[in-house]
């Protein structure tokens, strides 16, 4: 049975205690921002951390954040803390998942974690339910993330931030340590959205594979414009031509055949709303020429011209 009071608890008290344990940000910087820590100093706390009593000790639940802030702003006095009264697994688990709703959505990283303490608690019989009635996700969709928080502190803080999307992060998981680094702070320095990373881990996946080493020199031999250190002004531009210069690397069959494309469109000389393109990647011979009219009306015009020529 779940029963619950509010008391004042030396901060010492807390932190000796594995605050870690419980918390869904273990995996991401212990150090509160100064925006945070700013809003601690002012305002105090808006909402209590949450403790578990058990066997006569207590166990910080929710808010480690929130109680590191505390510790770096000198706090003296106790604070007052929600106590929670529980041995019961699922009822400890929805509390934390619960608290950090009330903060925003949870990440990736952070649903990952959940996952990890499910995991812990929670018979493997009763983890489907459990995981449903949660509401953040399938099992099978949360066992996926894992592999995120095996990836550098700088990684998972990118992905809890957005920075990096999950789907990225799990890609960046098949690269090497040295490979996934740099590429995280060559996202980081385009400012590049979800789309752009995959398709450049998609180019650098290729180009690896042909040319071995590691990203990084890869860069430095070929792309030296385009290291995270020199990318300084104008991100959009600098990203558009390192994803143009890494594709015509990638598929330089491509690439050729799209040169010769637009030289013999460029020689037809084709008048104003005339428009030729290629099939998909070159995959046939054929071109599609592509005629604008302003209306109906005008196309019916000329139709009867059109379809004399076409029927010849």
């Amino acid at each position: 049975m779940k029963t619950e009071s509010f008391l004042p608890i030396p901060l010492k008290t807390i932190l000796e205690s594995d605050i870690n344990r419980f918390s869904l940000h273990r995996d991401l910087s212990d150090y509160p921002s100064a925006e945070f820590l700013g809003s601690i100093e002012r305002f105090g706390l808006f909402h209590p951390p949450v403790v578990m009593k058990a066997q006569g000790t207590l166990q910080l639940l929710c808010g480690r954040k929130r109680i590191l802030a505390l510790q770096k702003n000198g706090r003296k006095v106790p604070v007052v803390c929600r106590v929670l009264e529980s041995d019961d697994s699922a009822t400890i688990l929805m509390t934390i998942l619960e608290d950090q709703r009330l903060a925003g959505p949870l990440s990736a990283i952070m649903t990952a974690r959940f996952l990890r303490l499910v995991e812990s608690y929670i018979p493997a019989d009763s983890r489907n339910r459990f995981i449903a009635q949660s509401n953040i996700g399938s099992y099978g969709q949360l066992k996926r993330r894992l592999p995120l928080l095996k990836l550098d502190l700088a990684i998972r803080e990118a992905i809890h931030s957005g920075a990096i999307s999950d789907k990225t992060g799990l890609e960046l998981a098949t690269f090497k340590r040295a490979d996934q680094l740099f590429l995280c702070d060559l996202f980081l320095a385009l400012s590049l959205n979800k789309n752009k990373q995959r398709r450049l881990l998609d180019m650098c996946h290729i180009l690896l594979a042909r040319r071995g080493g590691t990203i990084e020199e890869m860069f430095r031999q070929d792309f030296h414009d385009f290291l995270p250190a020199n990318i300084t002004t104008n991100k959009p531009q600098s990203a558009g031509n390192l994803i143009k210069q890494l594709y015509e690397a990638s598929y330089p069959m491509s690439t050729k055949a799209e040169n010769e494309f637009v030289d013999r469109r460029k020689h037809l000389r084709l008048p104003a709303r005339c428009y030729l393109s290629h099939s998909q990647s070159f995959e046939k011979d054929s071109v599609t020429l592509s005629i604008e009219f302003d209306n109906f009306d005008e196309l019916e015009r000329i139709w009867s011209n059109l379809k004399v020529f076409l029927n010849n």
